[in-house]
């Protein structure tokens, strides 16, 4: 049903708005936010930098625990647990604050100096 002014909200074109990083101009991006491409290169980088986090918390927990715990069969089922289940925590963790936290790239995606 069309409104009293004519204005349909389906077919009013979505504003450019420029990304925060590269400032490119994408359609329906909200103020603030990254464009697409800028967004999957900081994911990149963030999950790069959690696997090796989750990593080494996963290598230093099976070493505490395999150092800690009497060796039989079923110490070794849950050393196992513990150190997946501290893998898949640390790691969710670790990209969340790298997500947030990682400092903005210098250049944009042409290579044009940011300010």
């Amino acid at each position: 049903m069309q409104s009293y002014g004519g204005w349909r909200p389906d077919l009013v074109a979505l504003p450019e708005v420029p990304c925060v990083r590269c400032g490119e101009r994408i359609p329906g991006l909200a103020w603030g936010e990254r464009c697409p491409a800028c967004l999957t290169e900081r994911k990149r980088r963030a999950r790069r930098i959690a696997r090796r986090i989750s990593l080494f918390t996963a290598l230093l927990t099976a070493v505490m625990l395999g150092w800690r715990m009497t060796v039989d069969e079923n110490s070794r089922i849950w050393i196992g647990i513990g150190t997946l289940s501290t893998f898949l925590l640390v790691r969710v963790i670790a990209m969340r604050l790298a997500m947030e936290f990682l400092p903005e790239g210098r250049e944009g995606r042409e290579g044009r100096e940011w300010r």
